[in-house]
């Protein structure tokens, strides 16, 4: 397998087609760009009319593959730096995610998390009060935390920062276990099918890929943000215990699980875009999980933000 990998990924890159974040070392954000970009291509497919609408009034014509991995571009900068604990959950093996926060020390409470900023989004795009600017931030951002959500390793162990400590060789460099979760299953999977149409992006090959191949799957709990959670707490399970495999068999092993991820997720966001955005609501069952953590941490309006530093509140300021 991994000589043909390497074979399809020259024949890429002899039409030009490989991006920067194919060749370079794989960088442990997110989904990585193709991952990111296929899961809002998928979820465009399964828009109402009327949600597509407005999308384009409130990204200013940008698609959501476009703006997918703008949570990623912006949060090396200083007035986003805070948004770096956006995109993750830590989360030890013997603890579910509600107990994690409830053993956290205040001050790591109030630096939140994946599941926080999708709600705090949620929340600023249906006030009524939000300017402009945070309302698009807020679409920006639930449009990658639910593709950061659906990724295994983003709800990784603290000990090992996600599975970023932890070494994997793959495809002859050196790598760790959570950028092999990002990007190196996906690009080693699916090598074939994106080379073979070279004159399509990429996100368009996956994406048709993975909605024909799940087109008969029953997509469960689109709304519950506490079940997404759960689940890739499941697979991270898994994903520890067979970190020791080569790259051929681990990727053989989960490169089902890494496809149905990224296709849920795309599913899922289309569902929660179309509520937020036509209907006007949040569902109950994230209402009452919002409820649940702000019983543990507080008000997360109080310490979490969409809007760049030099326009938040002062009582962010400090934080």
């Amino acid at each position: 397998m991994r000589r043909e990998f390497k074979q399809s990924l020259q024949r890429m890159a002899r039409h030009g087609i490989l991006t920067v974040a194919m060749l370079t070392p794989l960088s442990g954000w997110g989904w990585g760009p193709v991952g990111h970009r296929t899961v809002g291509k998928i979820a465009e497919q399964f828009l109402l009319p009327e949600t597509k609408v407005k999308l384009g009034q409130i990204l200013g014509g940008q698609s959501l593959p476009e703006v997918a991995s703008w949570a990623d571009a912006i949060r090396p900068s200083a007035p986003y730096k805070f948004t770096s604990w956006y995109h993750f959950e830590n989360i030890r093996d013997d603890q579910d995610f509600l107990q994690s926060l409830r053993e956290m020390p205040q001050e790591k409470q109030q630096l939140g998390g994946v599941t926080e900023a999708i709600l705090e989004s949620e929340k600023v795009y249906l006030d009524s009060q939000s300017s402009d600017e945070a309302r698009t931030n807020a679409v920006r951002f639930i449009v990658h935390f639910v593709g950061d959500i659906h990724q295994p390793m983003h709800t990784g162990r603290p000990e090992d920062k996600g599975g970023n400590m932890i070494p994997k060789k793959w495809d002859g460099r050196k790598s760790n276990l959570h950028a092999v979760w990002d990007s190196g299953i996906m690009m080693t999977a699916h090598a074939d099918l994106f080379a073979a149409d070279i004159k399509k992006l990429t996100e368009d090959v996956y994406a048709t890929y993975l909605i024909d191949k799940f087109k008969k799957t029953n997509v469960p709990s689109l709304d519950g943000l506490d079940s997404w959670l759960a689940e890739s707490l499941a697979m991270r399970s898994a994903a520890y215990q067979y970190a020791d495999e080569d790259q051929d068999v681990y990727t053989e092993r989960f490169s089902d699980a890494v496809d149905s991820r990224v296709y849920f997720a795309g599913v899922r966001l289309a569902r929660f875009l179309n509520n937020m955005i036509v209907k006007q609501q949040q569902p109950s069952v994230r209402g009452q999980f919002r409820s649940a953590i702000e019983a543990i941490v507080g008000n997360l309006s109080d310490y979490m933000s969409v809007v760049p530093k030099e326009t938040m509140p002062v009582r962010f300021l400090s934080l």
